[in-house]
């Protein structure tokens, strides 16, 4: 297990149990189960529930960045947007355990943000970033790039991404080699 997996795992075990139910029978299906390339999740499912505000994750980052990738979507090559669908939607995944069992259950618009913040390198690597071409990289980091400028946590989940990509070239370097 290497240090992000560790440390992820930690971040989620120490989620209070009040936050983090799997069942709401309030909840609709499409919040159960998120659909690839849309971004309905975060306004009608993480914000109809926490009720956060425009400055809270679920529309001031989730929905903002989710609606710009969609936007950007017809420049990236084939490959990456196979990227941009999976990362979305791992994205989106991630947070429906963190969907309240009832309406009176307590909600934390912060721990929601740190939560999904640390989902964020995870989810990208999986789904592929590290083998995406230096075009597809551009488009990316065009689309983050305000984030990366305003929000600390973003560049943490960058420099997370870049370390587990530069551990991949490692691991792919030395497999072709032997």
């Amino acid at each position: 297990m290497n240090l992000q997996n560790y440390l992820f795992s930690l971040l989620i075990s120490s989620i209070p149990t009040s936050i983090t139910a799997q069942s709401n029978p309030d909840i609709t299906a499409s919040c159960a189960y998120p659909a690839p390339n849309t971004c309905t999740f975060y306004p009608s499912c993480l914000e109809r529930v926490y009720h956060c505000g425009d400055s809270g994750y679920p529309l001031a980052f989730g929905n903002k960045y989710c609606t710009k990738t969609l936007e950007y979507r017809s420049l990236l090559s084939p490959a990456g947007q196979s990227w941009s669908t999976n990362a979305m939607l791992c994205l989106q995944e991630q947070l429906v355990p963190l969907l309240p069992e009832s309406a009176n259950q307590e909600k934390d618009c912060h721990q929601l943000e740190r939560y999904a913040m640390a989902t964020h390198a995870n989810c990208f690597v999986q789904s592929g970033v590290c083998s995406l071409g230096l075009k597809d990289w551009e488009v990316i980091v065009e689309i983050i790039w305000p984030a990366l400028l305003s929000e600390w946590r973003t560049w943490v989940s960058a420099v997370e991404t870049a370390e587990e990509c530069i551990g991949f070239t490692k691991w792919l370097a030395l497999w072709h080699l032997s």
